[in-house]
């Protein structure tokens, strides 16, 4: 007999065995999100870079710095740190200032004037320093005399005694016969005749300076370049270490003799771009002549007119006694203007320094401060 009760049918241990490696085949076919995409495992292939399920296919794949759930903020990996890439971070120029830049210093006794080298290519400013000026050679010489004129009036003094002692007499006279007072003056005696020196006139100055230029030793140059900020902190730039032909620190740098700002550009040196060049000699000049006119004399006459000439006495010096008769008359002859001018003597003045300040603000050393 037939039971009329439905039952369940049994599943057997096989049927059992199948459908869980069904299951197993079907799990194997969803990514794994701890393989790299680019790789496929099984029969599927991974062609998206995101880390995770991308919510939105159509916008592509996307990326990711964790291996988790994907974060649709992310941006990517963050930059390499600046001393990963071989550079050093920089600090930023202080207000006022310019730079950072690296320093090129040289000679310039070979006349080689060098560029900024790559990747500091870009001259931001040029100074100099160690001013060479020589004194000048200074000298003086004086042209020949002219212009002057001669005194008409002169005097002589008289002494009884020799070599001119104590005066007994003293007579002025011009370009006239002059009579001597009494029975005149014993040819025995000594006489002195005060004649003053030629008048006016005078020569021109001829001065000499030799001068060699002003001339700076040494020439520095500010190198820069284009730096960027990545991968440093803020206010710093990330740039390659400065090498030799170049010094190996930073620098910033300012017009004007100005202080250093505090930080660490610290180090500060003073350059110029021009020079104040004071050089020259002291003024020369030409002292006229103090000497009597050329050919100047005082004629002496045994007679009361000056018609019997005795002698003549020589300005500014004692004659002695012609001997014979008195002296009766005197007259002065004036001559004609002459003599030399003394060049004065002169001495270098002034100097030469920079000017145009340039004010260099640098590190202590080559790494960035």
């Amino acid at each position: 007999m037939i039971d009329s009760v439905s039952r369940t049918p049994r599943v057997s241990r096989t049927s059992l065995a199948v459908l869980s490696w069904a299951l197993v085949v079907t799990a194997c076919t969803e990514p794994n999100p701890y393989l790299d995409p680019t790789q496929s495992t099984g029969t599927t292939a991974a062609s998206s870079s995101s880390t995770g399920p991308n919510p939105d296919p159509s916008s592509g794949p996307t990326t990711s710095t964790s291996t988790g759930t994907q974060d649709d903020s992310s941006s990517g990996p963050p930059p390499p740190a600046c001393a990963d890439m071989g550079m050093e971070c920089v600090p930023a120029a202080p207000e006022g200032f310019s730079g950072p830049f690296a320093w090129l210093e040289h000679e310039l006794d070979d006349g080689a004037r060098p560029s900024c080298p790559a990747p500091f290519d870009e001259p931001l400013v040029e100074a100099f320093s160690t001013v060479l000026a020589p004194a000048a050679g200074c000298g003086c010489d004086c042209g020949a005399y002219s212009g002057g004129t001669c005194p008409t009036m002169a005097s002589v003094e008289y002494t009884a005694g020799a070599a001119c002692g104590a005066v007994t007499a003293t007579q002025n006279l011009g370009q006239t016969c002059v009579t001597l007072p009494g029975g005149g003056w014993s040819s025995l005696g000594s006489y002195y005749a005060d004649v003053p020196p030629v008048q006016g006139g005078g020569c021109l100055a001829l001065p000499e300076v030799v001068l060699d230029p002003a001339v700076f030793l040494t020439r520095h140059l500010a190198c820069g370049g284009s730096f960027p900020a990545m991968g440093c902190a803020e206010g710093e730039l990330c740039a390659p270490p400065p090498t030799d032909p170049l010094a190996p620190r930073w620098c910033v740098w300012q017009a004007g003799d100005v202080a250093c700002p505090e930080g660490p550009y610290g180090e500060r040196t003073l350059l110029h771009q021009g020079i104040d060049d004071t050089r020259g000699c002291e003024p020369c000049t030409c002292a006229k002549p103090t000497t009597p006119c050329q050919n100047t004399s005082v004629v002496v006459s045994t007679s009361t007119n000056c018609s019997i000439l005795t002698g003549a006495l020589l300005p500014n010096v004692c004659t002695n006694g012609f001997g014979g008769a008195a002296l009766r008359s005197l007259i002065h002859n004036p001559g004609t203007p002459a003599g030399s001018c003394t060049p004065a003597e002169v001495v270098p003045t002034g100097d030469a320094a920079g000017s145009d300040p340039v004010t260099f603000c640098c590190t202590s050393g080559s790494d960035g401060g």
